[in-house]
């Protein structure tokens, strides 16, 4: 008997043993507060240190909470041009246009605009010929496929208009010539300003850019020489005597071509015919002047250059030329004063509203065509009345004091240089933006171009 009361005393015993550990576990786990066995069982993920700062409770890692400026967002966008050989990343959201031998990037009235050729090839790729008003600062430079470019800021009352790279010059990648510009085309200039994250995107589009090998055969390009050849050394032996004196001449009067070159006309204005072209830093004869254009000997015959895009040297004795070669054909005499639409009675014909930034082109007195236009700036207006278009050009070079601009498409002029034409160096169409022509986009600009002919009304009114 005692012995089975010893054997129920020790399971009763064991029992309650397990019962008080069964107890702890539990108690444990539910208070939170278990032994150092059990507190390393738990995965470290799950606890939280205790703190006794409850704003810090709720703060959130900082991984968490730090975005993505701006200038730092990915160039989602890409741009390739296999027969040149190169590509470049862009933002989505960026409106991209292309010319011949210029890529245009758009963001509202900001434009980024990418000139290239093979260096063997001709086009110039210069697109201003001076810069807006202000006072050029350096800032950091930018790395672009190995090279590293000059920045220059275009800034005016503390606001940046435009960016420069490498002074608005050329640079070589391989057989490649690139230039790289901005500007902000706001049509009020106090209102132009081109923000720090916008110059940081720039920046990553430009180093962004690669070349590879392109799909047209080229030759390889020579590089321009940077210095003039070495004075050669004299030979020895005794120089012979001359044997006549030489007569002293005057030198003559030159024009020199600007970094971005010159259109040789065959007359003095921009809607006379091309004739040629002088390269940057080529020099001409001078041998008469009508207004702004000076007449120059090019390839032996008379022609014309503009004063705004070259440097004319020792022209005191320059003559005024006071007969011109006639335009073929002459541009027509002003209408100052515009229809109403209702009033007018046109098979076709073009209207043209400034006040609304608003093409329309008319068919039977309906309209079949309506597109949104950039006339001129407050300082370089359209001008205003009726006129007819006298000649069309599938492209043409168009110049100024301080602007230079190839192979403009679809341009139909009206009135001496003002006229229709498409646009690839900006989008900001609905506002003024021109220096007197119409600027539309240029698919646009094809329709009209094959909508109308020479003599075709064009009405513009406020």
């Amino acid at each position: 008997m005692d012995a089975r009361k010893e054997r129920v005393g020790s399971v009763y015993e064991k029992r309650l043993t397990w019962c008080l550990i069964v107890i702890l576990v539990m108690g444990s786990a539910l208070s939170g507060c278990g032994t150092p066995a059990l507190e390393e069982s738990e995965p470290a993920a799950a606890r939280v240190e205790p703190t006794t700062t409850p704003t810090a409770q709720a703060t959130e890692p900082a991984a968490a909470t730090t975005e993505t400026s701006p200038s730092e967002r990915p160039l989602d966008e890409v741009y390739v041009n296999e027969s040149y050989g190169f590509s470049f990343r862009y933002p989505s959201g960026w409106m991209l246009s292309e010319g011949r031998n210029f890529v245009s990037l758009n963001q509202g009235a900001m434009s980024l605009v990418i000139g290239y050729r093979h260096g063997t090839e001709e086009p110039n790729i210069c697109c201003r010929q001076e810069l807006p008003e202000g006072e050029l600062v350096a800032a950091s430079p930018v790395s672009c496929a190995g090279a590293e470019l000059e920045k220059t800021l275009l800034t005016c009352e503390g606001k940046t208009k435009a960016v420069v790279y490498e002074n608005a010059q050329e640079i070589s990648l391989g057989d490649l010539r690139f230039l790289f510009y901005v500007e902000d085309f706001n049509p009020d200039y106090d209102a132009a300003d081109i923000p720090e994250d916008v110059q940081g995107r720039v920046d990553r589009v430009i180093g962004s850019l690669e070349t590879f090998e392109p799909a047209v055969e080229r030759e390889s390009a020579t590089p321009k020489p940077t210095k003039l050849p070495p004075t050669p050394e004299p030979t020895e032996g005794p120089t012979p005597e001359p044997t006549e004196e030489p007569t002293a001449t005057a030198p003559p009067a030159v024009a020199e071509a600007e970094p971005g070159g010159a259109n040789v006309r065959r007359g003095p204005g921009t809607d006379y015919g091309l004739k040629g072209f002088v390269e940057a830093g080529e020099q001409v004869v001078i041998t008469g002047r009508h207004g702004d254009w000076w007449r120059i000997v090019y390839e032996g015959e008379e022609a014309w250059v503009s004063d705004g895009v070259v440097k004319a040297a020792r022209t005191d004795g320059v003559v005024e030329v006071e007969e011109v070669p006639e335009r073929v054909p002459s541009s027509p005499t002003v209408i100052p004063t515009a229809a109403p639409a209702s009033a007018i009675e046109e098979k076709r014909w073009i209207d043209v509203s400034l006040s609304e930034q608003r093409l329309r082109a008319y068919e039977d007195g309906q309209v079949v065509r309506s597109t949104l236009v950039s006339t001129g700036l407050p300082r370089t207006p359209t001008v205003k009345g009726q006129y007819r278009i006298w000649i069309k050009l599938r492209y043409d070079d168009m110049e100024g004091p301080d602007y230079y601009l190839e192979d403009v498409p679809y341009v139909m002029y009206f009135y001496q240089g003002y006229g229709l034409h498409g646009t690839f160096w900006h989008s900001n169409f609905g506002h003024q933006m021109s220096h007197g022509c119409v600027n539309l986009p240029t698919d646009e600009a094809g329709w009209i171009f094959n909508f109308v002919d020479v003599g075709t009304l064009v009405n513009v009114h406020d």
